[in-house]
């Protein structure tokens, strides 16, 4: 899933890197535009190749997964938030809130709204303060995993 994630967004989103100060990686994020006429790449509900990297149980899991978020996305046209990730002893030192402020300008750029679901209380913590809000009921993913916190934040011209 992480391969297919990483191919849309190289295909029809974008890929920000955030690097320290001597070179290393230190966090990334995926921004995905899915397709609203028909004509752009989106990101598949069931990636083809999650069933041939990941064992058939885990595969079929993240298929429930992307079909439940699928469900709840909004049909206008947005910039989606697919996945961001920090390094572990570089998380809350503000590397993600970089991440995220430059998804943020590239919206803006386009004048989109941004489309997104939180998995933790930190990371819902985290949107709230650049401007999201909750977006429709909370998500509990099956056999105990998160509960996705859908949020939005509205495009520039909604938002003056």
């Amino acid at each position: 899933m992480v391969r297919d994630l990483l191919s849309a967004a190289v295909h029809a989103g974008q890929v920000i890197v955030a690097e320290c100060a001597d070179g290393t990686l230190a966090g990334v994020s995926l921004w995905l535009r899915p397709a609203d006429d028909g004509k752009r790449p989106g990101l598949s509900t069931r990636p083809p190749a999650a069933a041939a990297v990941v064992d058939g149980l885990v595969a079929h899991r993240l298929a429930l997964v992307a079909d439940l978020v699928a469900a709840h996305r909004p049909a206008e046209p947005h910039l989606y938030l697919a996945s961001i990730g920090v390094r572990g002893e570089l998380r809350g030192r503000g590397v993600g809130g970089v991440l995220l402020a430059e998804g943020l300008r590239l919206a803006d750029a386009e004048r989109l709204p941004i489309h997104l679901e939180a998995s933790t209380e930190r990371s819902r913590l985290l949107y709230l303060r650049h401007g999201f809000r909750d977006r429709g009921r909370p998500l509990p993913l099956p056999d105990g995993g998160p509960v996705l916190r859908p949020m939005r934040r509205p495009a520039p011209s909604a938002r003056a």
